[in-house]
Order: C-alpha cells, then sequence, then structure tokens
C-alpha cells in the first residue's frame, strides 16, 4: 500500500495573490509546508498539485526543489487535480493538506491514517466538526473513495471544493471522525489575508529557527504566552461552534449558495416541462442543500435579532 502526501496549492488566490510562495522564515510557505510533510516519515512522497499554468510554474518548480513530486493540472476543477494527482503518483492512500493550512502537524496526520487503516474506512479527518484551530485541517483517503467522486461529482461546489461531495452523500462512503481533545475551533491559523500571513511568520519565526519542526502544541503555548501574537488575525475569525469546518470558507459558501439556486432553476425547469422523474431528483437535492443553508443561519443567527 503506498501513502502519499498531497499538498493542492496554487498562486491565483483571490484574497491572496502569491501566497503559495510569500516567505516565511527564510522560505516559501509551500516549501515550509511540504518540509514539515516530508519530516513526518509517514510517506512514500509528497505531491504537489498546482495549477497548469504560466503563473505556477514557480509554484511547482519550488515544491520540486524542496523534495516534492510536483504534478500540473485543472485550474478550477480541483477535484480532478486531486485525483490525477494521485493516479499519477500511484496512491492507494493520500493524506491531503491544503496550502492555505501553515502547519501540518505529525501527530494529526498519523491519527487519521491509523484511523482509516484500523477502521477500514474510505475517509478519516477532523473536519466534521472545527475541532482544530482552522488551519489544522487534516484528512485521509482511499484512492478508490477518491476516484469514485471524481467520477459522480457534477456540481461546482463539489469539483471546487473537493472533498465536499463526500461530506454532503456520507451514506455512500464509511467516514470516521476524530476531534481535537480540547475545543480550538476559535482560533484562526489559516493563510488567506495578510493578517494570516503575519501571524504564520510569527509562529515560524518564533518557533522553527532552522527548520526545526514543531507541534501544534508548541504553537497552542506560544500564542497564549503572546496574546499580541494571537491578536494579529483573531478578529478574522468566523468560527460557529458546532459547524463542519468547511463552512469557515468563504469561497465554499460562495460556491454553495450558487449551487443550491442552480438546483432550484433546474427542479423548476423540470417540472414545467414534465419531467417529474428528474424534477423529484432534483428537488430533494435542493431540499438538502437548503437545510443545510437553514442550519447555518440558525446556528449564525443564534442570539442575534430578526432583521
Amino acid at each position: 500500500m503506498k501513502t502519499i502526501g498531497l499538498v493542492i496549492a496554487r498562486m491565483g488566490s483571490s484574497r491572496l495573490p502569491g501566497k503559495s510562495l510569500a516567505p516565511v522564515a527564510g522560505k516559501p510557505l509551500v516549501v515550509q509546508i511540504i518540509e514539515r510533510m516530508r519530516s513526518s516519515g509517514l510517506f512514500a512522497e509528497v505531491v504537489l498539485a498546482s495549477p497548469d499554468g504560466p503563473e505556477d510554474r514557480p509554484l511547482l518548480q519550488a515544491g520540486e526543489a524542496a523534495g516534492a513530486r510536483p504534478f500540473a493540472g485543472a485550474t478550477d476543477d480541483v477535484l480532478d487535480r486531486f485525483y490525477r494527482a494521485a493516479e499519477a503518483a500511484e496512491a492507494d492512500v493520500i493524506v491531503h493538506i491544503g496550502g492555505d493550512c501553515p502547519f501540518p502537524d505529525h501527530a494529526i496526520m498519523g491519527q487519521a491514517l491509523d484511523l482509516l487503516i484500523e477502521e477500514g474506512a474510505d475517509f478519516a479527518g477532523n473536519i466534521d466538526k472545527l475541532t482544530y484551530p482552522a488551519g489544522l485541517d487534516t484528512d485521509a483517503i482511499r484512492f478508490t473513495a477518491l476516484e469514485r467522486m471524481w467520477r459522480e461529482a457534477e456540481l461546482t461546489t463539489h469539483r471546487v471544493h473537493c472533498l465536499s461531495y463526500l461530506h454532503h452523500f456520507p451514506s455512500r462512503f464509511e467516514i470516521r471522525s476524530f476531534e481535537c481533545a480540547e475545543p480550538l475551533g476559535h482560533l484562526r491559523w489559516t493563510v488567506d489575508y495578510p493578517e494570516d500571513l503575519e501571524f504564520v511568520r510569527a509562529v515560524y519565526e518564533a518557533l522553527g529557527a532552522d527548520g526545526r519542526y514543531f507541534s501544534m502544541q508548541e504553537i497552542l503555548d506560544f500564542v497564549r504566552a503572546n496574546p499580541a501574537v494571537a491578536a494579529i488575525n483573531e478578529t478574522l475569525s468566523v468560527f460557529v461552534e458546532g459547524q463542519p469546518a468547511y463552512w469557515d470558507s468563504e469561497g465554499f459558501m460562495a460556491d454553495f449558495r450558487a449551487d443550491t439556486a442552480r438546483i432550484v432553476e433546474q427542479a423548476l425547469a423540470a417540472d414545467r416541462a414534465g419531467r417529474m422523474v428528474e424534477a423529484a431528483e432534483r428537488y430533494a437535492l435542493a431540499g438538502k442543500f437548503l437545510s443545510e443553508l437553514a442550519e447555518r443561519a440558525g446556528q449564525i443567527g443564534k442570539d442575534k435579532p430578526a432583521r
């Protein structure tokens, strides 16, 4: 069984363009991520999957220089890029880390792998509920499950946010989840905005001298002892207790809303045309998506007066 680590990154971030090559403690951010994954000893190899465009070539070159296998794939169809990168590496199991997750943790990646293998699951991860700091999202998936997602997913939400199909149709997969012993979902350790990058640089400069690996607990101890560092980006957190981790993504929610509206329109069009089997299927899916949006709005709107 071949297990790989796979980083999905790009240069064209809408909120913080070029963040993957932004310098962090003397190295590009993506290199720091790759080196932390490689030093875990968990993987036969680490793969960097980026879009196949001119602006991403320096990113792929940096990843290759850091010891990762470079893979250039689709720009917008992230699920296709994920699948084809894993296929090219002949992977059986993939641990996926986002390019905006600056602190891949050896213990958390190992926990995801152990749970997947011990339980004979298709997927294991910590993103069912956001109990770890945002940016420590970690998941392990079997190639067979990834291939099924790749074949079946049709909506923009599921092609761009490449694990959301699995979470919207959990009955089709064997899924296992784990949570942090201490609820830390309110902490923001991801990289989407300049303030996030400033926070990450402060952590690496304090804890990662000369490429030293540091754990989640060390970061936690550091930010608790240095509240000014924690304050750099804490106002950007949109944490809601008990929420799935993907609700924390602005990009996901934008695509999810747009897909929901599109499904409703498809259902209405099929209904008007008398294609009732198709209409029933589309109405059922629209209801599922609307229920999730209603749940999210209800949680976020708790204790807030209606307008």
